[in-house]
C-alpha cells in the first residue's frame, strides 16, 4: 500500500526506551466530511508515526454507521465507529505499563479498541484504532477542527518537549 507520513519521510527511528503510550486526537466536529477527510479528523501525537493509506479505499481511515460501511458526509448528531490505521517505520519495544490513548481515554484491547502487529517483511508496526464519534457542527465556523487541531498540535509538541526534558533528566 501507497504510505503517507505527517512529518515527512518515514525512517526508522531506534527508540532510545521502550514506548509507553501511543495518544491520537480524534475530532467530533467534522459535520460535511467523509472518510477520506482522514487528516481533519484524527491525528497520532506520538512521534514517528505515519498514516497507513489504504489505495483500495483511498484513506487512512474507515466509518461504519449503523453496522455497515458508511462513503457519505458525516452528519450532526449521528454515531459513526471510525476506524484510523497508522505504522511505525520499525518494530517498537513497549514498556510493561503501554496503553493507547486516544482524546486522554485508554484503549482497550479485550474490547477491540485496537490492533497492533508487526509485520517484518515490511519491518513495520501497524496499529489500527476505533473509536465511536457522535457528530458535532465546527466549532468556529469553518473547517472542522480548524482551531482545535492547531491547539491540539501545540499541546502535543508541548507534551513531547516536557517528556524529553524528563527523559533528558531521568525523571521519566
Amino acid at each position: 500500500p501507497r504510505r503517507r507520513c505527517r512529518r515527512g519521510p518515514a525512517a526508522a527511528v531506534p527508540a532510545a526506551q521502550p514506548i509507553e503510550r501511543i495518544d491520537f486526537t480524534v475530532r467530533s466536529d467534522i459535520a460535511g466530511y467523509t472518510y477520506r477527510d482522514y487528516k481533519a479528523v484524527f491525528s497520532v501525537e506520538t512521534e514517528g508515526f505515519c498514516y497507513l493509506y489504504s489505495p483500495i479505499s483511498s484513506s487512512a481511515m474507515t466509518a461504519y454507521h449503523d453496522g455497515a460501511a458508511y462513503r457519505d458526509k458525516f452528519r450532526t448528531g449521528e454515531t459513526y465507529l471510525l476506524s484510523m490505521a497508522v505504522y511505525y517505520p520499525g518494530e517498537l519495544e513497549l514498556a510493561d505499563d503501554f496503553g493507547i490513548y486516544a482524546n486522554g481515554q485508554k484503549l482497550s484491547y479485550a474490547q477491540n479498541e485496537y490492533e497492533m502487529v508487526y509485520n517484518p517483511a515490511s519491518n513495520q508496526t501497524n496499529l489500527a484504532i476505533r473509536v465511536e464519534v457522535t457528530v458535532t457542527e465546527p466549532q468556529s465556523g469553518g473547517q472542522p477542527g480548524e482551531q482545535d487541531g492547531f491547539f491540539a498540535s501545540l499541546l502535543a509538541m508541548l507534551r513531547s518537549f516536557f517528556e524529553r526534558l524528563l527523559a533528558l533528566f531521568g525523571l521519566k
